[in-house]
């Protein structure tokens, strides 16, 4: 398991705030063809996946996770790199997210609707929340998914063409749009 100590994303106060909410989060890199993620997790499963190996989640983790963290990380690399090798299209994995709006977790529960290689706009999304006319809301609370690719934000596009906003950068959000085209069925 491979940990890093600085990152842009959140200061030295959040990252005080992330390691006395979560005290016993553990983290672990994975290196994909799109770049590095870095995964964090504790007892109670995935809580957040960020794009490049210098998060500030690892200056959070705890140094000798439990057995239950660590297999929830290992479970996770294993279906990320399936999942990048294009041998998986849904992830099995526990979600710990005990965070957010309620609008924000109602946009998180339907990203995981969409399926692999579709897309939805941000107005079907909306639309599919009940809320029609939070477009805008929507794409913000996309940005705030704490667990991108496990909650596939990065199949939310404008109605209007283009591929929108990512968290991880359009770069990230193109090439995981072209590796389930590529490898849809």
């Amino acid at each position: 398991m491979k940990t890093s100590n600085r990152a842009p994303g959140l200061s030295p106060i959040n990252n005080l705030r992330l390691a006395s909410e979560y005290p016993g989060l553990s983290a672990a890199s994975l290196r994909t063809p799109c770049g590095d993620l870095l995964i964090a997790a504790d007892d109670q499963g995935v809580r957040f996946v960020r794009f490049g190996s210098n998060s500030p989640l690892a200056a959070c983790v705890h140094a000798n996770p439990s057995a239950t963290t660590e297999a929830h990380l290992q479970a996770a690399l294993q279906q990320l790199r399936q999942y990048f090798q294009g041998e998986r299209q849904a992830f099995d994995l526990p979600i710990a997210i005990d965070h957010g709006t309620t609008f924000q977790r109602s946009t998180w529960q339907a990203l995981r609707m969409i399926g692999y290689g579709q897309h939805w706009t941000y107005g079907e999304v909306a639309t599919y929340i009940g809320r029609p006319q939070a477009t805008r809301a929507i794409g913000t609370a996309c940005g705030a998914n704490p667990v991108p690719i496990l909650i596939p934000c990065h199949r939310v596009l404008p109605a209007h063409g283009g591929i929108g906003g990512f968290a991880g950068g359009t770069r990230w959000k193109q090439a995981l749009l072209e590796l389930e085209r590529f490898n849809g069925t």
